[in-house]
């Protein structure tokens, strides 16, 4: 058998499906990272096989997006990865070696430390006692303190108005629906992740402070929002990748949502 012919036998690694699936429907690699805002060197180390790749949910997210773009089963493609990917691991922890003693003090420097601690001591009670003046003594004047008068609570309870007042100021929590698996990922305006991983369908999350947050996700069709009457799907969009939505209800008209 022929070097060439066991190079055919070999079942295609992870990489090699999706570039021959790319170059099958004639689509640049740079099209494809601008469609689905994911980089190109992230693309080309999918399809290279590249040895860094990991299996974490940003890589698996990633991988997922690329394949729903290529029309590849996606889970299938998934499980393949993860039997080839390397899994992150856990650094392992040095300590440093004590070092060489040199053993315990021999006798005679103990006795000799034991004398000079007795001296000291000695020469502390000598100098307290020469030096120390007597002080009279007082009689302890003891007062009783009168007892304190019970304290008067009073109820004060909110008007109605009051009331109904607070409970309007608390904004609307936003409910998060996932009806298929997708990567999510939803920001404060300074960059700070409020959450970031890769949800099941049947999953729910509830923003209780929505009104700066955005959201990203990789599978939009498979995700739905909702506040109070409102709600927000992505179902009739093309693409599955979208990102900057907003989680603060009012502005969903003013993106052009579609609601339901």
């Amino acid at each position: 058998m022929t070097e060439e012919t066991i190079e055919d036998n070999k079942p295609q690694t992870v990489g090699q499906i999706l570039r021959a699936a790319r170059e099958e429907k004639g689509i640049a690699i740079e099209a494809v990272a601008k469609i689905l805002c994911i980089g190109k060197k992230q693309l080309i180390t999918l399809e290279e096989d590249h040895e860094s790749l990991v299996c974490d949910v940003y890589t698996l997210g990633f991988l997922r997006s690329y394949s729903h773009f290529l029309g590849v089963d996606g889970e299938d493609l998934v499980q393949k990865f993860k039997d080839q990917a390397a899994h992150p691991q856990a650094p392992r922890l040095s300590f440093p070696a004590p070092l060489p003693g040199r053993g315990l003090p021999s006798f005679r420097i103990l006795g000799l430390c034991l004398v000079a601690l007795l001296t000291i001591i000695a020469g502390w009670e000598w100098y307290g006692y020469q030096f120390s003046a007597p002080y009279p003594k007082y009689e302890s004047l003891v007062v009783e303190a009168a007892p304190a008068p019970d304290p008067v609570v009073e109820e004060v309870s909110l008007p109605p108005a009051l009331d109904t007042i607070i409970a309007l100021t608390e904004p609307t929590p936003v409910i998060l629906t996932v009806k298929e698996t997708a990567w999510i990922e939803v920001k404060k305006p300074d960059g700070t992740n409020v959450v970031s991983r890769e949800f099941q369908p049947g999953e729910t999350y509830a923003f209780k402070d929505p009104q700066h947050l955005v959201l990203k996700t990789g599978n939009a069709p498979g995700i739905i929002l909702s506040a109070g009457d409102k709600m927000v799907s992505f179902s009739d969009e093309g693409t599955r990748v979208k990102s900057n939505i907003p989680l603060d209800p009012e502005k969903w008209l003013e993106q052009s949502l579609k609601t339901q």
